[in-house]
């Protein structure tokens, strides 16, 4: 019967290695390059995009996006249409990229619980198994 579990759980750890290769590593994220300074005044209030909550960013992605479609439709030239000194095509490309740097963050978060909780259902003889093959791999020069 463990064999059998340990068969499906090194399937899914290979869904999870899948996903986490399609997603990339945290190194993307930690890389975020704003166009501006990230800070506007929304309501007499001030904002910086750097400690927006997730669930606060789509409300002004989807402001500064009507912003820019409204000045496109107007023939008014995008450089021109700032908020608070900034332009608000960077103010909503900033958005975006804080807003999906932080939706990958919690998806990466979640692949590594759910591995974690993988590994230890592994039976003891199959992680010493797999110990055994990496170290094997290792001192063979087959892994870089």
């Amino acid at each position: 019967m463990t064999k059998k579990n340990d068969a499906r759980i090194l399937e899914l750890k290979k869904i999870v290695d899948a996903k986490r290769e399609r997603l990339g590593n945290y190194d993307s994220i930690a890389k975020f390059n704003p166009e501006t300074n990230c800070v506007f005044i929304w309501k007499n209030e001030k904002k910086n995009i750097r400690v927006l909550r997730e669930d606060e960013l789509p409300f002004f992605i989807s402001l500064f996006h009507s912003l820019v479609v409204s000045a496109e439709a107007q023939d008014l030239p995008l450089a021109d249409v700032k908020m608070d000194g900034n332009p608000v095509q960077g103010l909503l490309k900033d958005c975006k990229t804080r807003y999906y740097s932080l939706i990958k963050a919690e998806q990466l978060r979640d692949l590594q619980r759910a591995e974690h909780q993988l590994n230890e259902l592994l039976s003891e003889d199959k992680q010493t198994e797999l110990k055994v093959d990496a170290l094997e791999a290792l001192l063979k020069g087959d892994k870089e």
